[in-house]
């Protein structure tokens, strides 16, 4: 089991449905609260994880060629 994928190109998870998944998961993992998150932090993180770049397509990998 696991929470919804933050970056999927091209659309990338909305901050609001991230703050809301951190906030209220829907799953078995805790709620984080602002006494344990800031709103600032939650902010920093989602903005983060956006800047990793996407998977690239296994099947266009040269290796896989051969």
């Amino acid at each position: 089991m696991h929470g919804p994928t933050v970056r999927t190109s091209p659309s990338p998870l909305p901050f609001e449905a991230f703050a809301g998944q951190v906030r209220r998961p829907a799953n078995a993992m805790p709620a984080y609260t602002t006494v344990v998150l800031s709103d600032r932090d939650l902010s920093d993180i989602c903005a983060d994880l956006l800047m990793v770049p996407p998977v690239p397509d296994p099947q266009a990998a040269a290796i896989l060629e051969q």
